[in-house]
């Protein structure tokens, strides 16, 4: 009774160690190791269907615990033995009489799926019911553990060829943008010879003699179409640099704040004659900033609150200077900002409904972050409809400061 239940437990041990071993080599030491203390044997060999196909595996008792069988005809007749209870899915038995060698062979798995099978031998001594018993409880172990290793390796493959196929997709479709964004940047750079050649062409003529007046309409329009193309190809050629390049370029000097502001106003309001001007502070500053880009940033923002804003109300541009900070805003009256479009408005392309279903060019948000960013200063939004609809720009007066700690932190 004592030795029934010991190699129960034994074999409930070797059944549980099955569940967690990850290879074929794992199963045969496990099988080389502990199979004898379930059942009483001679020589054994199993042959296991792997990742790699069929492996076999012998041990010869006799000659030490981690032996290989070395007789080719024993070894022979448990490959007979063990070719039998794969291809009939059920144990094996035979006995040779000159040696008086007894075999069993019993499949690894079930007759559905047989992943390999195991082949016990030895001398003047018959497999009794209980050994038999025993060793289909370690085959079928067995043979779940090789089904699960299959699966595992399967898997394995199958994630390796998705993360394959995701990479090659995702470096094609960068490619692909790359070479559009650098086609941008040589046609965008490509227009602006024959546009000056436009504008210039429009100015001597504008200030020649008098033109009828049908004429002069057909000027000032050429005139416009070329300056807002100037403009898109400036945009364009921003977004690129922004896109492929470090950023957009910045020439930064010392810049007199009220000076500047003043100075864009006057300019933007030859085309928004509805820009009002606030200063909150009654001194003046300076800041180290690129001017021709707060001009750019100015514009954009105010052309923006122009063309999705209630149509003839005021635009309110406010700066406000504070001791380390300069705050630019520009507030329009009219709809709020969908909540949809506050995660992807500053994105290029990305498009709001106008009044009159016309679109924006869709590059003048992303450039205006850009520009701030340039400066190490931010860009915030807050839209309602009951106080309309404030950009609010935030640079440091000295962006020199935040550079030269910016590459502190980096080294």
């Amino acid at each position: 009774m004592k030795d029934a239940l010991t190699r129960q437990s034994l074999l409930l041990e070797f059944i549980s160690e099955c569940v967690s071993l990850q290879s074929v080599p794992e199963l045969a030491k496990l099988i080389t190791d502990r199979l004898h203390w379930i059942c009483d044997y001679d020589t054994c060999a199993a042959l296991m269907h792997g990742v790699d196909g069929l492996s076999l595996s012998s041990q010869d008792r006799k000659a030490g615990s981690g032996a290989q069988i070395h007789s080719d005809l024993l070894l022979s007749r448990h490959r007979t033995a063990l070719s039998d209870a794969m291809a009939k899915g059920s144990p094996t038995m035979a006995h040779y009489d000159e040696s008086d060698l007894f075999l069993l062979a019993l499949p690894l798995g079930c007759k559905a799926v047989v992943h390999g099978a195991l082949c016990v031998a030895g001398t003047a001594k018959r497999f009794s019911q209980g050994d038999v018993r025993h060793l289909q409880h370690v085959c079928s172990a067995v043979g779940g553990a090789l089904a699960r290793i299959e699966a595992l390796a399967a898997e394995r493959e199958a994630e390796t060829v998705i993360k394959l196929v995701e990479s090659q997709l995702r470096v094609a479709a960068e490619d692909r943008v790359l070479l559009a964004e650098q086609m941008v940047s040589i046609v965008s750079h490509d227009l602006r010879n024959p546009l000056s050649a436009i504008l210039m062409g429009t100015s001597l003529i504008g200030n020649g003699e008098p033109l009828p007046g049908k004429k002069e309409r057909v000027l000032q329009n050429v005139q416009r179409s070329a300056l807002r193309a100037q403009r898109l190809v400036e945009d364009l050629l921003d977004f690129t640099q922004a896109r492929v390049g470090k950023g957009l370029a910045m020439r930064m000097t010392d810049v007199n704040i009220t000076e500047l502001i003043i100075s864009i106003v006057d300019e933007l309001r030859l085309s928004f004659s509805n820009i009002e001007l606030r200063n909150h502070d009654a001194h003046s500053g300076s800041a180290y900033l690129d001017a021709d880009r707060i001009h750019q940033l100015l514009g954009n923002l105010v052309a923006n609150a122009a063309t999705y804003g209630a149509t003839g109300r005021p635009i309110l541009l406010e700066y406000e200077i504070s001791a380390e900070e300069l705050t630019l805003s520009v507030r329009n009256e009219g709809p709020p900002i969908p909540e949809s479009l506050f995660a992807t408005m500053y994105e290029p392309m990305i498009r709001g409904q106008t009044q009159c279903g016309q679109r924006g060019v869709g590059l003048g948000l992303y450039i205006v972050r850009a520009i701030a960013q340039g400066h190490h200063g931010t860009v915030n939004v807050t839209s309602s409809a009951e106080n309309g609809t404030c950009f609010s720009v935030h640079l440091p007066l000295d962006g020199r400061s935040d550079a030269s700690s910016e590459a502190s932190a980096q080294t």
